[in-house]
């Protein structure tokens, strides 16, 4: 007979037998809502210059800035990043977007790396927009964090 329980670290547990269904708190909502899915604030402005973005900040979905020039983010170590994941397993992911607010057509491009323990799978440039009709930049990018094994993991470039 399965058994459910509401935790706050995980949210709805459901265990059969040998098997665990774990419902995203966040999904979670009483009297509706079920054609959307809440999700955290998106992270303040980062601020110009190189920087290192923080799980926190990722896991709000959004990174959005205007870098007014060349910039370099740092994606958390593989350390932080489980450090700051609920119970992260091998396989779980997490998507994020990065939104370029730069001057349209400038020369202020974020270039993301991976931290310590990932790596960049695809290009980490996300470009400012370009209004031209043929321009091949939208002014963002959609990356997927995949967790490889404890020590492991690597960030997709998807769109």
């Amino acid at each position: 007979m399965p058994k459910v329980t509401i935790t706050d670290a995980k949210g709805l547990v459901q265990s059969t037998g040998g098997s665990t269904i774990i419902e995203n708190p966040r999904h979670l909502r009483s009297g509706g809502g079920q054609d959307t899915v809440k999700y955290a604030v998106p992270a303040a402005g980062i601020g110009t210059g190189a920087k290192t973005i923080t799980i926190a900040q990722i896991k709000t979905g959004v990174l959005e800035e205007d870098p007014t020039a060349d910039v370099a983010w740092t994606l958390p170590t593989n350390a932080l990043l489980r450090a700051g994941l609920d119970d992260p397993q091998t396989g779980d992911t997490l998507d994020f977007c990065v939104i370029n607010t730069g001057t349209a057509s400038a020369d202020e491009i974020i270039t993301l790396s991976a931290g310590s323990g990932g790596t960049l799978v695809g290009s980490g440039a996300v470009l400012t927009a370009n209004a031209v009709d043929d321009a091949f930049s939208s002014g963002s990018g959609l990356f997927r964090i995949r967790i490889t094994s404890t020590s492991a993991h690597s960030i997709y470039r998807l769109a």
